[in-house]
């Protein structure tokens, strides 16, 4: 087996579960992400699989399989970023590797993502907030805590994440202090 295949099973089986702690839906992706950019160097770059190794492999032949993935298989920009994105990581992993794949890397993460239209969030009206509060079964301990989670978190404008990081040390109870 050659040394970038090699380098795709490592990243994929070692890297990204026991080093990085990545969940199996990302690896999943990135496997994917990787498969598609071996299809693409198979059939539009016309490399034999077993011709496909780091030699092979340049900053334009990520652009063209990043066109590739928008023009002919009608990806959306966010799904060329996120194919970028495993590109990038791979390139970087195997740049720790092997000091000869540093530049690859470093040509990657200049390689500019594309902009993706933002989405506006419209706001709950009070009908739908009010419908939304009241499904917890407030009856028992876990419903309310439930339905003060989601007030806090409603009213605070907040992450999920961020009231799960918040920690006594975190509270300001001093009215002198902003």
């Amino acid at each position: 087996m050659n040394e970038f295949f090699t380098a795709i099973r490592r990243f994929l089986t070692e890297y990204l579960p026991d080093q990085r702690c990545c969940r199996p839906n990302t690896i999943r992706s990135y496997r994917q992400g990787l498969n598609l950019f071996v299809t693409y160097l198979r059939t539009v770059r016309g490399i034999p699989v077993a011709s496909i190794d780091f030699p092979t492999i340049d900053r334009e032949t990520v652009i063209g399989f990043l066109g590739w993935l928008e023009h002919d298989r009608g990806c959306a920009a966010s799904t060329r970023n996120q194919r970028l994105m495993a590109l990038r990581a791979f390139f970087a992993y195997t740049g720790f590797l092997d000091a000869t794949h540093i530049a690859l890397s470093l040509d990657l993460a200049q390689v500019p993502a594309k902009r993706t239209p933002g989405r506006i969030v419209e706001p709950l009206t009070e009908q739908a907030l009010q419908a939304l509060l009241a499904q917890p079964d407030i009856t028992t301990t876990a419903g309310r805590r439930n339905q003060v989670f989601m007030i806090l978190t409603y009213d605070a404008a907040a992450r999920c994440s961020e009231i799960t990081g918040l920690r006594i040390r975190d509270l300001n109870l001093d009215k002198d202090r902003p």
